[in-house]
């Protein structure tokens, strides 16, 4: 059984989303419409009991209208984000990325938004956009 509240973070309808399991299994949404054809940096972050969750597109804050209802953040009554897949979905849904994952980092730490954004313009630099 499943005893994590999500698995999917992912574009989904055109935003970086995330799956709760609970309450509600619904898809919980950022605020920026994502275009294709354009290099992005996305950062999920977890607090350090598991429950809240920020999401970042670019070095800064997407769930501030997205997923206001959350006053700024997702949380559960589950504790435990596994994100299982990295550019695809499991063999039941599929949900390919279409396009480059040009590199993944995980830190054993919720980073600051200070350091997300360091580590965006890096990124940024390194790519040349």
């Amino acid at each position: 059984s499943i005893t994590y509240n999500s698995w999917y973070w992912s574009v989904h309808g055109q935003k970086l989303a995330l799956w709760d399991l609970s309450p509600g299994n619904v898809w919980k949404y950022g605020n920026t419409t994502i275009a294709a054809g354009t290099w992005y940096h996305a950062t999920l972050v977890s607090d350090a009991n598991n429950t809240h969750y920020y999401c970042y597109l670019n070095g800064e804050d997407d769930m501030s209208s997205g997923w206001s209802s959350y006053n700024g953040s997702w949380q559960s009554s589950k504790s435990g984000l596994r994100i299982r897949y990295i550019g695809r979905g499991d063999s039941s849904n599929g949900r390919y990325i279409d396009g480059n994952v040009a590199s993944t980092h995980v830190w054993s730490r919720a980073l600051t938004a200070a350091e997300i954004k360091q580590n965006f313009n890096k990124q940024r630099a390194r790519f040349g956009v």
